[in-house]
Formats: C-alpha cells, sequence, structure tokens
C-alpha cells in the first residue's frame, strides 16, 4: 500500500516512520511549508522565560536568538524535545494543551519577576497570553516564524494519483485537507481519488474532505497520531488495506519519538490549536467543538501517545525494550561510531599523509583544493597577467638598453675615428671632450629611465600582491547582513540627498539584526526627519542668499568713516560675492559674521558656517532662525547616515582593509 503523508517537512518523518513499520510506501507531499520570518527582533531583556506551543516555534527560536540559558516552557513533551535538542538548557513541558502550559506557568513563575515572551508563528488562535494576562502576567507575543500553502501539487503525486497508486491518504488538520482538496479540484483530479480512503485526526478534519469523491473518509477514535496509526493498522489487519511487505515491528515497538504524541503544532498548520479547547474550528464548521488542543509540531489537535496520564512517560523504554531492538541500536551506534572515525581520518589527511614514507603517500588519494572565491580569481588572473607583461618588459628593456649600447658604441667609434683623421672637420665649431660626454649622458640617462620604470612595475605588482592577500583574509569573513545593511544604507543616503521623504527606506534599517542599541540615537535622528526629508545642500545654498540678505538689512547704516566698510560688506553680501577680503578693515558685527559664513559656504563647509552664523543675536538671528533649523538637520542626518555606514563597514570587513 502507498499512503500519502501531507504534514509539514519537518514533522512528516514522526508519522512516517511507523507507517513504514506497518509495511507502507510513504509519499510525502507538505501542504504547508513553514518560513522564518525575516531578520525577528527578539528581546529577551526583562524576560523571565519563553513560551513554546509548537516544536516549529522552538526550531524558529533557536535560529532567532544566540542565548540557550533562557527557561522554556513548552506546551508538550513533543515541543519539548524539540527545545532540548536546539541546546536550551532548561526546558518544562506541560504534557497536554494550552491550559495545562497555562497552569503550570502561574504555578512556577511570578507575575512581578518579569515578563513571558511566546515565540509563535504568523497565525494563531485562541488567546495564550489573554489567559495569563488574567492571572496578572505580561506576555509578549513574537511572530518567528509563517506556515505557507503550496502552489499545487507536485508532477509525481498528481501522475500517482491518476495511475491510481496512492491507497491512503493522512490529514492532520482541516487547513491541510482543505488545501489538498483544492490542489485536486484544480488539477481535475477528483475522479482518482474514488480508490484512495482519507484517514482524519478529527472530525473537522473529515468534513474539510467533504465533496471530494473518496472511497471512505476514517476518523480517528480521539485526536491523536496512535489513534490514526491503529485505525490503519485495523484495516490492515482486517484486509482493507494491503502492506508492500510484511511489517517490521508492530506498532507498540516503533520507536517512541514517532509514537509519543503531544498533539499537533498550533501554529505550522492552522493555529487551530489553542482554540479548538473552546470547540472553535478555524474553518468555521465544528459546532461540536469535539477537537482538543494538544501540541504535536502540526497545529491543531492531540493527545498523549496511549491514552495515558500526563504523568505516565515513557522514560523507562529502554527496561521493557526487546532485546533484538537492542542489538540492532548497538550496531547503529557502533556504525556511525566507524562513520565518524573514517571522516577523521579523511579529513586530517593533509596533516599527517606528508609524514608517511613515499610508497605510503602514492596509496592515498589526493583531493582537489577548493576554489578560490570570484573576487580572489580575479586579483590572481590580474597579478598573473601584470607579471607576464613585465616579465615582457624586462626582456624589452635589455633588448633596447643593449640596442642603445651598441648604436652609441657605434656612433663613438665612427666619431673617434673621425677626429683622429679630421678633427676640425668632424666638430669645427664644438668642442670635443663636450660633444663625446653629450654622447655618454643621453646613454646613461635612458639606461636610468629604464631602471626607474622596472622599479615602477614591481612596486604595482608588490601592491596588487598585498591587496590579493589582503581581500583574502577579509572575504572569508564577510557577514552577508552587513553587505545588505550597506545597500539599505546606500539608498536611503540617495533619498536625502536628493531631499525626498525617507519613511519607506528606514524601515528595513530599524530591524536590523546587526544593529546594537549603541545606534540607537542615529536611528532616532533619521526617524524624526523620515517624513519631510531634509534640504539638500544645494537648497540650503540658495536659502542662504535670501536669509543673509534679510539679516543684513536688520543692521543700523553706521556714521563716519565706518560707513564705507559698511557698504561695502552689504553690497558683497546682497549680490552673492564671497571672495575673502585682502585688506586689513576689521569685519566685526553681524555684517562680518555673514560675510564669514557667505565664504564658508562658498568652500562647501556647511558645518563652518553654521558655527559662524551662531554669533548672530537679535533680528538678525531670528531672521537666519529657519535657515539654522534646515542646516542643523541637514548635518543631523548626514551624521547619523556617517554612523551606520560605519556599522556596516565593520561587518563587512571594511576596518582591516586600505581599500
Amino acid at each position: 500500500m502507498r499512503v500519502l503523508v501531507t504534514r509539514p517537512k519537518e514533522d512528516a518523518e514522526r508519522l512516517a516512520m511507523p507507517l513504514r513499520a506497518m509495511g507502507a510506501t510513504v509519499v510525502n507531499e507538505p501542504m504547508l511549508v513553514i518560513m522564518p520570518m525575516a531578520g525577528p527582533n527578539v528581546d529577551l531583556t526583562g524576560a523571565q522565560a519563553v513560551l513554546l506551543t509548537s516544536a516549529n516555534g522552538a526550531r524558529a527560536l533557536a535560529m532567532a536568538i544566540d542565548r540557550r540559558d533562557v527557561p522554556v516552557y513548552a506546551v508538550g513533551d513533543q515541543t519539548a524535545r524539540v527545545a532540548r535538542a536546539q541546546g536550551f538548557a532548561t526546558v518544562h513541558s506541560a504534557g497536554g494543551d494550552v491550559e495545562t502550559l497555562a497552569d503550570l506557568v502561574a504555578r512556577d513563575l511570578d507575575p512581578a519577576h518579569g515578563t513571558l515572551l511566546h515565540a509563535a508563528g504568523s497565525t494563531r488562535a485562541g488567546d495564550l497570553a489573554g489567559v495569563l494576562g488574567d492571572r496578572g502576567f505580561t506576555v509578549q507575543v513574537v511572530r518567528l516564524y509563517d506556515a505557507r500553502p503550496t502552489a499545487a501539487l507536485s508532477k509525481d503525486l498528481r501522475d500517482a494519483l491518476t495511475a491510481g497508486q496512492i491507497d491512503a491518504a493522512v490529514f492532520f488538520s482541516p487547513r491541510t485537507a482543505k488545501i489538498f482538496a483544492e490542489h485536486v479540484r484544480g488539477a481535475d483530479l477528483a475522479d482518482a481519488l474514488r480508490g484512495m480512503t482519507a484517514y482524519a485526526l478529527s472530525p473537522a478534519v473529515a468534513r474539510a474532505l467533504s465533496g471530494l469523491p473518496l472511497a471512505q473518509v476514517r476518523v480517528a477514535e480521539t485526536p491523536a497520531q496512535d489513534a490514526v496509526l491503529t485505525l490503519i493498522q485495523a484495516d490492515v489487519r482486517d484486509g482493507r488495506l494491503v502492506a508492500d511487505a510484511q511489517p517490521m515491528t508492530p506498532l507498540d515497538a516503533a520507536p517512541a519519538d514517532a509514537r509519543e504524541n503531544d498533539g499537533v503544532d498550533e501554529d505550522a498548520e492552522d493555529a487551530e490549536g489553542e482554540d479548538a479547547r473552546h470547540g472553535d474550528d478555524p474553518d468555521g464548521d465544528d459546532p461540536d467543538g469535539d477537537d482538543r488542543t494538544h501540541d504535536d509540531g502540526e497545529a491543531a489537535y492531540g493527545g498523549s501517545a496511549d491514552g495515558e496520564d500526563p504523568h505516565d512517560r515513557v522514560d523507562d523504554a529502554d527496561d521493557t525494550e526487546p532485546v533484538e531492538h537492542r542489538a540492532v541500536r548497538a550496531v547503529v551506534v557502533w556504525g556511525l561510531a566507524l562513520v565518524l572515525l573514517v571522516a577523521g581520518i579523511v579529513v586530517t589527511m593533509p596533516w599527517w599523509k606528508p609524514l608517511l614514507p613515499p610508497p605510503y603517500q602514492a596509496l592515498l588519494p589526493t583531493f582537489p583544493q577548493a576554489p578560490d572565491s570570484a573576487a580572489v580569481a580575479n586579483l590572481r588572473s590580474r597579478l598573473d597577467t601584470l607579471t607576464a607583461d613585465l616579465a615582457t618588459l624586462r626582456v624589452s628593456a635589455d633588448e633596447t638598453t643593449a640596442a642603445a649600447l651598441a648604436e652609441a658604441r657605434l656612433s663613438l667609434s665612427a666619431r673617434l675615428d673621425a677626429l683622429e683623421g679630421h678633427p676640425s672637420a668632424a666638430y669645427p665649431d664644438v668642442d670635443v671632450d663636450i660633444a663625446l660626454a653629450d654622447a655618454l649622458a643621453s646613454v646613461a640617462g635612458r639606461i636610468s629611465t629604464l631602471s626607474a620604470d622596472t622599479a615602477t612595475l614591481r612596486a604595482e605588482v608588490a601592491a596588487l600582491t598585498a591587496r590579493v592577500e589582503t581581500l583574502s583574509e577579509v572575504i572569508p569573513r564577510t557577514d552577508p547582513r552587513a553587505v545588505a545593511l550597506l545597500i539599505e544604507i546606500s539608498l536611503l543616503r540617495e533619498r536625502v540627498k536628493n531631499g525626498q521623504r525617507f519613511a519607506d527606506a528606514l524601515k528595513p534599517l530599524t530591524t536590523a539584526p546587526i544593529l546594537d542599541t549603541d545606534h540607537d540615537s542615529a536611528l532616532a535622528v533619521l526617524s524624526a526627519h523620515a517624513n519631510t526629508g531634509v534640504a539638500t545642500l544645494a537648497a540650503l545654498r540658495h536659502g542662504f542668499e535670501a536669509m543673509s540678505v534679510d539679516a543684513a538689512r536688520t543692521v543700523d547704516s553706521p556714521d563716519g568713516e565706518s560707513r564705507a566698510v559698511w557698504e561695502t560688506t552689504l553690497a558683497s553680501i546682497l549680490s552673492s560675492e564671497t571672495e575673502r577680503r585682502t585688506d586689513d578693515t576689521p569685519m566685526d558685527g553681524t555684517l562680518g559674521t555673514l560675510f564669514q559664513a557667505a565664504v564658508h559656504i562658498a568652500d562647501n563647509k556647511l558645518a563652518d558656517a553654521v558655527t559662524t552664523l551662531g554669533a548672530l543675536q537679535g533680528p538678525a538671528a531670528a531672521a537666519a532662525a529657519d535657515w539654522m533649523a534646515d542646516a542643523h538637520a541637514h548635518l543631523a542626518v548626514d551624521a547619523a547616515l556617517a554612523s551606520l555606514s560605519s556599522a556596516a563597514l565593520a561587518g563587512i570587513g571594511g576596518a582591516q582593509t586600505t581599500e
């Protein structure tokens, strides 16, 4: 028999193992995909414990935080096992449903000792936070993952259904059943289900399959995995289903973690777990309210492994385990130990292989080296090209030098011969010694030039070699989150540069995981101006002209000898002339301050201009107030962006490179 399992990938194997033990061929086709939330911000400050209502929540929490010392309270044993497997040191299991979890928390913890953090999915039914809130606790719900439906049935499953090769299908929640029905109708395969039996965890799941022409729909007596398996095993025993092979072990001998069942994960599929205890079905079609809530990694129903008391665990399973199972376990353990030993020998071979005699080294394999990264490979290629060019230049330089020396020697020999025979005819107007000295100096100059060029090329090759080594060290340490943060900062800086509002571009930075509390002040500055934007440097330059004119007009005209200076300065400011004065006339007071600020603006020194204008008082200061506010905002935003850029560069190794 071929049995279709529709649970999410993370939990499907717990159901597939006992099915294979019955002799079934399992076809895994998840109807939901568990997706971790991007960059969740989990703040454990002041939290006394974390609450988990699903195995998927335990996995997502382990990915979101580094700490493993925080106490964890899990709704059931399966969730508790997953939390311990993720490294959490202190894990408590309620062994039941949300109500028992709330009772356990209220019994062990004190509301005065801190908040509680509920690690959950994006879809939740019920109100665990409200139940504990009624008991005085403060609960913070953090979304860590989402359960998303698949787009359609896979081609392999469509082919198997068309060929009538699926004998049975197992559904653990109304949501998976509903998604399966929609996919079947969308693929026009409803008639292919007439020979298939569906096994539903509860009546609510069975109702979600209504309308499909199934051979029959079998409903478990209790909403637990073991109840479904018992139903399937009874059908195999009665001949309704035919096993592909002789069952390897009865159901009660299946591995403990495959048999035990806390219920079904209240977040992973449809978040009906918590509300199910009140009889509420997420699809709104379960008026009987007969589905109870436990946790099992998929989201809705369950009970204990076989209906036993929660305090009656299978902790002593090894004491009653059959001897043959112990033998199989011992073989598996020793096999794993052998595999680890061989792996250790292979991994450490580069270190001990050279110590062996050459004949033995030849018997061992040689593993290829890992390929360089694209950046390192590119630099190595450029280095090889420059090395080849240098060798060519050396050969060319040697040939050119030899040819030049030979030519000079022949020329000098000819001139010497001419001088020895007819000195006055060879150089009638030039001293013979001077002519020879000039020729030798020309040759020496060319040799010096070629030597300098060779030295320059050697220096460039050395610099490129150093850059390759630096990049080889830095690239492996690069944090991809820092690269993403630097890109977001660049997009934000472009918005600021253009004077646009940048609230949407700022959102990714506020949840960036690599920014700690040291950068809260920078984010606060950016948030204060995100909805309005800040004035650009060009706008501030243009606004300075009008502001300086208004401020200058507040100054009374002096009398006497200072009037000429006043009129010159005022004319300079009014006409936007910012050339520095070369005379010795003092520039004091408001006009002097405005003139010096205009000089700084002309030099693109906005900060110096703001500092200078800070000396204005009275009516002049009032005239400059609006412009000063815009300038302060521009400088504050620019400083905040510089601080965040430094943090991103530190994450990608920017602090270690000189480039």
